[in-house]
């Protein structure tokens, strides 16, 4: 910003004029969406009664006018009436984290998030279009809770850049 004040100052700068006021003001538009995403995980879930999908509706809606991030979801099969409080939380945080990571690290532009139902459980799939997950750097913390909650209710989670790109996390889940 203190370059830009000197700039101004100069004649026929208006080019990196522009193009820092740019670079600021995209800078700033990530510092908000980062305050709305922590402000908006600070809110206990809600989500005792009612459908898991519901639930995870009304954080993509969150999403959807929080980022310009472009989320499709799908549902397959018939979600069971009495999922246990703990699967649902657990899901809904994997799947938050996920978008996360998608929005903060991966500079995702698109995300696809499909929930199949099965008689023994369910699967879910995150399939993001960004820079994918090194093999070296397999995440920090988030990435770890995501793996650690899949477990507490006995599921199973892989997080991998496929050959296509992006980031592909596969999980399944018993009832």
């Amino acid at each position: 910003m203190e370059n830009t004040r000197f700039l101004v100052k100069e004649k026929n700068k208006e080019t990196e004029v522009q193009e820092n006021l740019d670079r600021v003001m995209t800078h700033l538009n990530s510092i908000i969406l980062e305050i709305r995403l922590y402000v908006h995980d600070l809110r206990p879930l809600r989500i005792e009664k009612g459908l898991l999908s519901d639930v995870i509706q009304e954080r993509l809606h969150f999403l959807r006018r929080a980022s310009s991030l472009l989320i499709d979801f799908s549902i397959q099969g018939e979600e069971p009436e009495e999922l246990a409080t703990q699967l649902k939380e657990d899901l809904l945080l994997i799947i938050n984290e996920s978008l996360t990571n998608a929005i903060r690290h991966a500079r995702s532009t698109k995300v696809q998030i499909m929930l199949i139902y099965k008689a023994q459980g369910m699967h879910l799939s995150i399939h993001d279009n960004g820079i994918g997950i090194s093999t070296l750097n397999k995440g920090g913390f988030g990435i770890a809770s995501m793996i650690e909650r899949a477990s507490r209710i006995g599921g199973t989670l892989t997080i991998a850049s496929p050959p296509e790109g992006g980031t592909k996390v596969e999980g399944f889940f018993p009832y």
